[in-house]
């Protein structure tokens, strides 16, 4: 088995365009085969994960800013508490 993850049909920025479903598929599936078929390997079961494609466009989601910390010439750390309350 490989899982591919996810991530896949969703535009991260105004500029993406992501493919088609069937077509992001197809890719992939064409692509593992040739990487198995180099390696002399079987074709294992393929998963990947569509969660952001179903859901990444449904709303905004909201943070609340704890606390930073600065380390000069280094970087900046913020706490955020974007949790789930019921």
């Amino acid at each position: 088995m490989i899982n591919l993850g996810g991530g896949f049909g969703i535009r991260y920025t105004n500029e993406d365009e992501p493919l088609p479903l069937n077509e992001y598929v197809v890719k992939l599936v064409e692509t593992v085969k040739y990487e198995t078929e180099q390696r002399d390997l079987d074709l294992p079961e393929i998963w990947i994960e569509p969660g952001r494609s179903i859901v990444g466009e449904a709303g905004t989601t909201l943070y609340t800013v704890g606390s930073i910390k600065k380390l000069p010439g280094v970087r900046k750390y913020v706490s955020v508490d974007g949790g789930y309350d019921r």
